[in-house]
């Protein structure tokens, strides 16, 4: 591969954000990769600050998916009681009962998610800059 700049050099590397070949006379160090020129270089930083905010948004994430599978299960209590409550011969029972097995199935979901969630924050906890310059 030659040099997107001087194609009478060989390239050593690939600029990190443009994907173009550039030779060592191009080569510029952003600290999350090599870059071409100055613009690239912000890019390569901005990228990397992204994702480094997108792996501590995953606790974030995870517990409010514990808050809304606690939320729900208590919307479900109180959704089943009043169906309990009701006269037995009404149709409004069957429902409000439905509705609060219902709100525990999403209880259900909202619970896996956290664990999910949970469990892939404990994955990108490596040095973000290894992964960065891959």
């Amino acid at each position: 591969m030659r040099c997107f700049n001087h194609p009478d050099s060989e390239a050593v590397g690939i600029c990190k954000h443009c994907s173009k070949g550039i030779c060592r006379e191009c080569v510029n160090d952003s600290g999350h990769g090599i870059a071409c020129s100055f613009p690239c270089i912000d890019e390569v930083k901005s990228l990397y600050e992204m994702i480094k905010r997108n792996r501590q948004m995953y606790s974030f994430a995870a517990k409010t998916h514990i808050r809304n599978a606690i939320w729900l299960v208590l919307v479900a209590a109180a959704f089943i009681a009043i169906g309990f409550w009701t006269k037995d011969d009404s149709p409004f029972r069957v429902y409000l009962i439905g509705m609060g097995l219902l709100f525990i199935l999403g209880s259900t979901f909202a619970f896996l998610n956290s664990r999910k969630i949970a469990r892939l924050s404990k994955g990108n906890t490596a040095n973000p800059a290894s992964k960065a310059q891959m």
